[in-house]
């Protein structure tokens, strides 16, 4: 099966699993560096794979961006391949306003560094992920060894940050 198809059956079930512990799920496919035709056309398929169900949803606007209030949290998103961590965490306040004003709790994620660091901004949490994909012949070549997983935090509306769940995804032979 064609790398594309594999990500969005992994997206959907994904989704469902989500959706059997929690009332609401929005995805937000945020494109990269690498291929974002493919993650436009991730979007669609999604969409129209999910546009009759009431409880998942995928974030709709095309853009490389993607926030959320979430009671007193404020969530952002990037790929992380244009900007730094420092730019990630004024470009919230800048966008968002008055979600700004209204949150507690400020979190910027971003995954295209490939490994899982942590930093605080002020007062948001910038923070970047090990990617599930496996490596392609560009990291491989370059010495780039991360490991893969994949990551869920879960947020409460007004205490934040209340679980967080990391999965190896075990390396293949």
């Amino acid at each position: 099966e064609h790398v594309y198809g594999v990500g969005a059956r992994t997206l959907i079930a994904l989704a469902h699993a989500v959706a059997s512990r929690h009332e609401r799920v929005e995805i937000a496919i945020i494109p990269g560096n690498h291929d974002q035709d493919a993650a436009r056309t991730l979007r669609v398929a999604l969409d129209l794979h999910f546009e009759a169900h009431d409880r998942i949803s995928v974030y709709g606007k095309p853009s490389e961006h993607w926030y959320k209030r979430f009671g007193k949290v404020l969530i952002g998103a990037h790929h992380g391949h244009k900007m730094k961590p420092d730019r990630m965490a004024m470009m919230l306040a800048a966008d968002r306003p008055e979600d700004w004003g209204a949150a507690k709790y400020r979190h910027f994620l971003f995954g295209h560094v490939h490994h899982e660091s942590a930093k605080e901004i002020g007062p948001v949490r910038v923070e970047s992920f090990q990617s599930p994909a496996a490596k392609d012949a560009y990291a491989a070549s370059s010495g780039y060894r991360s490991g893969r997983s994949l990551t869920a935090i879960t947020f409460h509306a007004e205490r934040g940050e209340r679980y967080r769940h990391r999965v190896n995804i075990e390396p293949q032979a």
